[in-house]
C-alpha cells in the first residue's frame, strides 16, 4: 500500500516478499529483521493518534512491512495502515469477543494474509489483509493429547488434511489448547474444538509449538524449572533431531536460543550443538532470569542482572557477538516491559522519553525525545509500547495507541 501501482498483483506480490514483522515478537520471536537500519537521528514522517482506543487496542503491537502495517485501533478493530502516510486502508472487526473485556487474537502475517488464531472459538481465520476479504477457515478439532500440523504453503487457499506429530516423552499437562504458526506451517496442540471450555488461567506445565523452515520446536515450560525441556523435530518427517534443557526464547534458520536456570544457550538448529552459554547473574544472590531480548544474524541482546541493583529493579541490556557469545558492550538498564528491536546490527530500544539506537558495542547512535514532540502537538506524552523496524524507518506505537513512523 502507498506505493504507486501497488494495486497491481505483481507489485503487491513482490512487496509481500520483502522482510516484514510477521508476529508481535518479530519472525521466530527474534525481535530482529534484516533491513537497513537508521544510524542517524530520524524525523517523524507521520503519526496517527487513536483517541478512541480501548485498553486492548493500545496494548497491541504493529505487524507488517512495505505492503502495509497492521495494528488494533478503536474498540479493537484490526486495521491496515499505509506505511507511506499512515492512512487507514482496511479494517477487520474482531468478531466473537467483547472488546471491553478481552483482547484480540494472536495474528500471524503470511505475505498478504492475516491468520487470526481464534483458539477460543476453535478456528483459524485467514483474511486478505489489504482487501479485508475472508479467504477460508481452519476448524480446530484436536484432542487433549494430540499435536497436529497443516501445511499452508499458499495461505490464500485452504490447507490440506492435518497430519499428526509425535513428540518425545515430555512430562506435561496442557489443558489450554493452543495454536502456533511459522514458515507456512500451522500447528495445534491439546483440547481444541467447538464446545471445549478453555480455562482463563492455568498454573502448571505449558507446551508451546513453533515452526522454522526445517524444524518444529516443542517447548515445555514447567513450574519445576529443572524439568523445562525442548525438542526439535524434523519438519518433513516428524523425527526427533535433538532435545535440550530449557525453553525456546527465540529461533531462526541457523539457531535456537533457550533459557534454563537463569542462563541462555545458543544451539545450532541442525543438530542442537551448543555454541555458547551466557550466565547473566550479577552475583551469587541474583536469582533473576537472563532473557533473550533480540536474536539477530550477527548480534544478540540479552537482559541480565545489574551488579548491586535491587532484585526486582531494572535489568541490564547486554550485547553479544552471535558467533562467539563474546560480550561486546552494554546499552544501559532496561525494564521487562520496555521494547527492543534489531535492524541488522543496530539495536532500537525505548527510553524514558522516547527511543534510542545503539551500535553493536552499546554506543548510543542517536536518541529522539518523543515526549517533547507530543507536547509540541498538544498531546499528553505516552511511553513507547512497541517497535517495528522497516528499511530506513522505525514504526513506534505508544501506550495511548498513537502510531508514529520515524525515518532516517
Amino acid at each position: 500500500m502507498g506505493v504507486r501501482g501497488t494495486e497491481a498483483q505483481a507489485v503487491r506480490a513482490a512487496l509481500a516478499e520483502a522482510p516484514a514483522w510477521t508476529t508481535l515478537e518479530g519472525p521466530g520471536r527474534t525481535h530482529a529483521i534484516d533491513v537497513r537500519p537508521i544510524t542517524r537521528a530520524p524525523r517523524v514522517r507521520w503519526h496517527l493518534a487513536d483517541p478512541e482506543a480501548n485498553a486492548y487496542a493500545r496494548q497491541d503491537g504493529v505487524l507488517g512491512g512495505p505492503l502495509g502495517l497492521i495494528t488494533a485501533r478503536g474498540a479493537l478493530a484490526i486495521t491496515v495502515l499505509d506505511p507511506e502516510t499512515g492512512a487507514v486502508r482496511a479494517t477487520t472487526p474482531v468478531t466473537g469477543a467483547d472488546p471491553a473485556t478481552t483482547g484480540g487474537p494472536p495474528i500471524s502475517l503470511a505475505g498478504e494474509v492475516m491468520l487470526l488464531r481464534l483458539d477460543n472459538h476453535a478456528q483459524v481465520r485467514a483474511v486478505h489483509a489489504w482487501d479485508d476479504v475472508d479467504l477460508h477457515q481452519v476448524p480446530l478439532q484436536v484432542a487433549r493429547d494430540e499435536v497436529v500440523a497443516w501445511e499452508l504453503s499458499d495461505p490464500l487457499t485452504p490447507p490440506g488434511k492435518a497430519r499428526a506429530l509425535t513428540l518425545p516423552r515430555l512430562r506435561h499437562d496442557h489443558p489450554m489448547g493452543r495454536t502456533g504458526y511459522g514458515e507456512g506451517l500451522l500447528l495445534a496442540v491439546g483440547a481444541l474444538g467447538p464446545g471445549v471450555t478453555k480455562p482463563s488461567f492455568w498454573i502448571g506445565d505449558s507446551l508451546a509449538l513453533h515452526a522454522s523452515r526445517e524444524l518444529v520446536l516443542a517447548s515445555l515450560s514447567c513450574n519445576n524449572v529443572n524439568s523445562s525441556r525442548l525438542a526439535a523435530l524434523d519438519r518433513a518427517s516428524g523425527a526427533v533431531r535433538w532435545t535440550a534443557e530449557g525453553t525456546v526464547e527465540a529461533f531462526d534458520a541457523q539457531g535456537v536460543a533457550a533459557e534454563h536456570l537463569g542462563s541462555v544457550t545458543l544451539h545450532d538448529a541442525a543438530d542442537g550443538a551448543k555454541r555458547w552459554t551466557h550466565v547473566g547473574r550479577a552475583g551469587p544472590d541474583d536469582h533473576s532470569r537472563t532473557a533473550v531480548r533480540a536474536l539477530g544474524a550477527d548480534l544478540v541482546a540479552l537482559q541480565v542482572g545489574v551488579p548491586g541493583g535491587p532484585r526486582d529493579g531494572p535489568r541490564l541490556l547486554r550485547l553479544l557477538d552471535r558467533e562467539s557469545g563474546t560480550v561486546l558492550g552494554d546499552a544501559g538498564p532496561i525494564g521487562w516491559d520496555e521494547p527492543v528491536a534489531l535492524a541488522r546490527d543496530v539495536l532500537y530500544r525505548s527510553t524514558k522519553d522516547g527511543v534510542a539506537a545503539h551500535a553493536r558495542d552499546g554506543t548510543r547512535l542517536w536518541s529522539l525525545d518523543l515526549a517533547a514532540l507530543a507536547r509540541a502537538e498538544g498531546l499528553t506524552p505516552s511511553p513507547v509500547h512497541a517497535l517495528t523496524p522497516m528499511t530506513g524507518r522505525l514504526v513506534v506505537k505508544t501506550r495511548d495507541g498513537t502510531v508514529l513512523c520515524l525515518e532516517g
